[in-house]
């Protein structure tokens, strides 16, 4: 009984190592090279990064969310709505509807990203 409980151990132990080895190391059809566990990881991130803006957005017949955005970046950002609704057409796509706040009116903190700041 002692000798089947250690047969069930080692069995055991062998399978956690083997389920261990196979979710850190690459996958072989992965091209980042990246594990089962950092791509879930990264799955999750993005899941989370979604589902966070989603949560910022009004409920009803469409989707409505109040953002800010450059002044200056306005024509770049309706041109890529628009590119966009154009690529699936069958989709109503998205509307930009600025809101001009008052000249006097302070804007958010907006510190654009680069390469060493993204991080």
């Amino acid at each position: 009984q002692l000798q089947d409980k250690d047969k069930a151990l080692q069995a055991y132990q062998k399978f956690l190592y083997n389920e261990t080895k196979d979710l850190v190391s690459p996958h072989i059809r992965n091209s980042t090279g990246n594990s089962k566990i950092e791509d879930w990881r990264l799955f999750c991130t993005k899941e989370k990064a979604i589902y966070n803006i989603l949560n910022q957005c009004e409920e009803g017949m469409v989707l409505r969310v109040n953002v800010w955005y450059p002044t200056a970046e306005e024509a770049q950002i309706k041109g890529i709505l628009k590119t966009e609704s154009d690529v699936t057409p069958d989709s109503s796509g998205a509307v930009l509807n600025a809101d001009r706040a008052p000249k006097h009116a302070m804007p958010p903190t907006y510190i654009r990203t680069n390469e060493y700041t993204e991080a």
